[in-house]
């Protein structure tokens, strides 16, 4: 099943995935309410990974779609010096970051 269905022209979202969106941030606030310092570095550090592998996608979809290949391959390449930036210096990144 596809995550977005159309039908007659407009785009409908599941309510599982608003249901999954709001347990996931009343669980992020209390772990933020909880432990402050831990959860803000783990979430710096997802944000490197999602950076990182962002880059790598920007790049691949290079070869897929040639349009604006200027601009896909300079946000690859800082998306990935972002990513491997924020994953090797995570403290200073939550500090920069935040």
């Amino acid at each position: 099943m596809a995550a977005l269905t159309a039908s007659m022209g407009k785009i409908t979202t599941p309510w599982w995935l608003f249901l999954i969106e709001g347990i996931s941030s009343i669980v992020l606030g209390l772990l933020l309410l909880t432990n402050p310092a831990v959860t803000v570095l783990v979430l710096v550090q997802f944000l490197g990974i999602w950076w990182l592998v962002s880059g790598i996608l920007d790049i691949v979809g290079i070869f897929m779609d040639k349009t604006a290949w200027g601009w896909k391959l300079f946000s690859g390449i800082i998306g990935i010096l972002a990513g491997i930036v924020i994953l090797q210096h995570p403290i200073l990144s939550t500090i920069g970051l935040t």
